[in-house]
């Protein structure tokens, strides 16, 4: 039991800066397959994460999704935010509070 847990601790670290990609990609970045990485995530009860990041950076590019967030950050609008990326203000809204967590309050 001993030596199941800290194979577990091992590879949930290892495969935390993955979270939200798919099993295939982080197979290739681990220079392992997909299969062998969906095997630790079943076998160690690993989630997979949301595929936002993947499907995000695979439509705006590599960095997206950091460029995103530091946007919020740095508190640009919305409205600024959904036309550097080419979608619209409410867009920008709904991934700003659903995959980075945010909300503005009404008055800024």
């Amino acid at each position: 039991m001993e030596r199941y847990k800290k194979h577990q601790i091992y590879l949930t670290h290892l495969l935390r800066p993955y979270y939200g990609f798919s099993n295939e990609v982080t197979g290739k970045k681990l220079g392992v397959t997909g299969a062998t990485v969906a095997n630790w995530r079943k076998k160690y009860h690993i989630p997979r994460g949301s595929l936002f990041t993947e499907h995000f950076e695979e439509k705006y590019g590599p960095g997206s999704t950091e460029d995103f967030r530091e946007l919020i950050q740095r508190g640009e609008s919305y409205a600024y935010i959904g036309r550097v990326f080419g979608i619209s203000r409410e867009a920008a809204r709904q991934i700003a509070v659903k995959h980075f967590g945010h909300t503005r309050k009404a008055h800024e």
